[in-house]
C-alpha cells in the first residue's frame, strides 16, 4: 500500500479574533493547488484533520478559520489547539494534494450560501475567486447569509461588506443574541440564520430548488 504524499507548510501568521477564534495563515514547501470549497490536511505531532481552505487559488498562502474545541471535549488528538499554541516560523506536515467535492455548480444560476461562524470558510474562498472572474460573468451575485451568537465571531464581516457594495455579494450578517453585553455595539440583522432566510427569499426573489 503506498504512502500518502505529503509536504510541509511554515504558519507565517496567526491572528486572533476572540479566545476560541483564530485566523491561521500557512505557506506550502512546495506549489500546492486546490479549488474553491476544497480543503488541506494538517498533521502535528501524529494527528491529522481536514481544514476547509479560505483563501482563493491565486493567492497561494492557505489561509483557515479555526475554532478551538471547547475544554471539555478536548482530547489527546485534537489538533487545533496544538496549532495555534505553535509559533510563527513553525513547519507542520500538509497531506500534498487538496480534497473535496464541496465546489460551486457551474450551471446554476443563483448561488445561496449560508454558515454559522467557521462554517464560512470554504465560502469565503468561493467568494474570493468569484471576485477574481473564477466562474466568468454571473448575472446575479453570490448570496451569502451567515449567523453568529456575537458580533466579534463574523471573521470576514469588512470584506464580505466590501464586495457587496461591489454588487457582486449580497451579504447579510446576523446576531442571534442582540440582548447580550457583548453585543451593544451591533446595529444590524437580529435572529438564528435558518430564521431570516424566508423573509430574504421572498424579499430578493429567490426561489430554492
Amino acid at each position: 500500500m503506498s504512502s500518502i504524499p505529503k509536504i510541509t507548510a511554515e504558519i507565517v501568521q496567526k491572528k486572533n479574533l476572540t479566545p476560541e477564534l483564530w485566523i491561521l495563515w500557512l505557506k506550502p514547501s512546495q506549489k500546492f493547488e486546490w479549488q474553491p470549497g476544497q480543503y488541506c490536511t494538517l498533521g502535528f505531532e501524529g494527528t491529522e484533520r481536514p481544514y476547509s481552505i479560505c483563501s482563493a487559488p491565486s493567492e497561494g498562502i492557505v489561509e483557515l478559520f479555526l475554532e478551538v474545541v471547547p475544554e471539555n471535549l478536548k482530547t489527546e488528538r485534537s489538533l487545533t489547539p496544538k496549532l495555534l499554541e505553535l509559533d510563527v516560523g513553525t513547519h507542520i506536515e500538509m497531506r500534498a494534494h487538496a480534497k473535496g467535492r464541496f465546489l460551486v455548480d457551474k450551471t446554476c444560476t443563483t448561488r445561496v450560501m449560508v454558515a454559522t461562524v467557521t462554517g464560512i470558510a470554504p465560502f469565503i474562498s468561493m467568494i474570493r475567486a468569484h471576485m477574481e472572474g473564477y466562474y466568468g460573468e454571473c448575472k446575479k451575485p453570490f448570496y451569502i447569509f451567515q449567523g453568529v451568537s456575537y458580533m466579534d465571531e463574523f471573521g470576514y464581516e469588512e470584506e464580505l461588506k466590501r464586495y457587496h457594495a461591489k454588487g457582486k455579494v449580497y451579504y447579510v450578517p446576523t446576531v442571534s443574541r442582540p440582548q447580550e453585553p457583548r453585543n451593544k455595539a451591533w446595529r444590524g440583522e437580529i435572529g438564528r440564520v435558518n430564521e431570516i432566510l424566508d423573509r430574504y427569499f421572498k424579499k430578493l426573489a429567490i426561489q430554492p430548488i
